[in-house]
């Protein structure tokens, strides 16, 4: 039982830590009498609480007026963070319907260094086993669906610059990134189509199509729909996998746009 109580007091702290943070993020500065107020945390809480956050060095208090202040140290609560995960968390529960819907995995992926870098996926829940991809699979970008979606979609600069580095990797993806017009062809295929598609072109067994995630006016990822290229039809897909896709990006950039 006492352990139980200790380890319950343990959390209360940092939670109290965190809520002090949020505080003065908010105000600016204030006062320990402020703060209380602001928290609801006891005044002897708070001087607690404030004289610990001040030894690491996340607060600073200031000798004109005792008031209390955040410090630059804070930044480094961030520094871990990236932005696809903002974006795997606003796709997580749309990923999940998506699957439910078609019945085939799907995922949201985002560029990054001539790749399209898995970032959130339901292959592990799906019923139907395709292939084992998993956070942070590196997935080609000129024969897949989602890196066409992404190429067909992103501004021509932004185009350029991810093509030159896909063009000096150590893969087969590199001489098709030289051939201006087969990316040239790829592009315009999928800008007519209106989604990114692949059959048989990064496996002979797997087809897939995919959309881009759009937050204002960039282009940030593209979620797709996996299936056996042989066993689904094509008019399958088109009548059923890409209209559910558009509703599953729909949802995420609302949840992106929103933050």
């Amino acid at each position: 039982m006492a352990e139980s109580i200790e380890k319950y007091k343990q959390v209360r702290s940092i939670k109290r830590g965190l809520d002090v943070l949020v505080a003065l993020n908010d105000m600016g500065r204030a006062s320990i009498s402020a703060l209380s107020v602001r928290t609801k945390i006891h005044r002897t809480t708070m001087y607690r609480v404030l004289e610990t956050l001040e030894t690491l060095g996340y607060v600073r208090r200031s000798h004109t007026d005792d008031s209390f202040y955040l410090t630059s140290q804070v930044r480094s609560l961030s520094d871990g963070y990236d932005e696809s995960e903002r974006i795997a968390g606003a796709a997580s529960d749309s990923l999940n319907a998506l699957t439910d819907e078609v019945e085939w995995p799907c995922s949201v992926a985002t560029p990054h260094q001539g790749a399209m870098i898995i970032r959130e996926t339901t292959h592990g829940r799906s019923e139907l086993f395709v292939h084992d991809v998993r956070v942070g699979t590196r997935s080609p970008v000129l024969t897949t669906a989602m890196g066409r979606a992404y190429l067909a979609n992103c501004d021509e600069e932004e185009r350029k610059c991810f093509l030159s580095t896909v063009a000096t990797l150590q893969t087969p993806e590199a001489l098709l990134a030289r051939d201006g017009q087969y990316v040239e062809r790829i592009v315009t295929t999928t800008r007519d189509a209106g989604y990114g598609a692949s059959f048989g072109d990064a496996s002979s067994r797997l087809g897939s199509v995919a959309m881009p995630i759009r937050e204002g006016e960039r282009v940030v990822g593209c979620v797709n729909v996996v299936f056996f290229h042989g066993v689904v039809a094509r008019n399958l897909v088109v009548g059923k996998f890409v209209p559910a896709l558009e509703r599953a990006v729909g949802a995420i950039e609302r949840k992106l746009n929103k933050a």
